[in-house]
């Protein structure tokens, strides 16, 4: 009995301390891709730091980053060559979540902000449609979420107001 009591404890401070590390994780990558955002040396270490990409939230940020690589790159080719890189890691992670609105919404804001004349698969009216449908106050990025989403270029007055 007592082996069990002690089994079923390590087993429960095992999962909570689990849970922790990955909440914690998730916040360093938000943090990463905040500031990848407007640093190409950031976009670098976002891409280094998601290199290992154990889960479809890491797989989603390690997509973006090359994304983010391509928006600070100069040479045309080279922003294409990364994009092409990592739009499929991106469309691999939401396949493996479909529900995760993290997830959704890092795809929605590279393929909102990638120039029409380029050739992509788009899922843009769908992601805006789930993220609209599913971002609720209880997700921890929902103030970053919501903020975007109120500026985004791509949503009517009318679904900005539904937020």
């Amino acid at each position: 009995m007592f082996c069990n009591l002690k089994l079923a404890s390590l087993l429960f401070i095992g999962f909570f301390s689990f849970s922790f590390i990955q909440v914690d994780e998730v916040s360093e990558l938000r943090a990463s891709f905040q500031k990848a955002l407007t640093s190409s040396k950031s976009a670098t270490d976002l891409n280094t730091l998601t290199s290992k990409q154990e889960t479809a939230i890491k797989k989603a940020y390690h997509g973006v980053s090359y994304t983010l690589l391509g928006k600070h790159a100069t040479n045309p080719f080279k922003k294409l060559e990364y994009l092409k890189k990592g739009l499929p890691i991106l469309n691999q992670a939401v396949q493996e979540k479909p529900m995760d609105v993290e997830i959704r919404f890092l795809r929605f804001t590279v393929e909102e902000n990638v120039p029409s004349f380029v050739q992509i698969e788009r899922h843009i009216s769908g992601d805006k449609y789930f993220l609209i449908n599913n971002l609720k106050p209880s997700h921890t990025y929902y103030e970053y979420i919501k903020n975007y989403l109120k500026q985004s270029k791509t949503l009517t007055i009318a679904e900005k107001a539904k937020l």
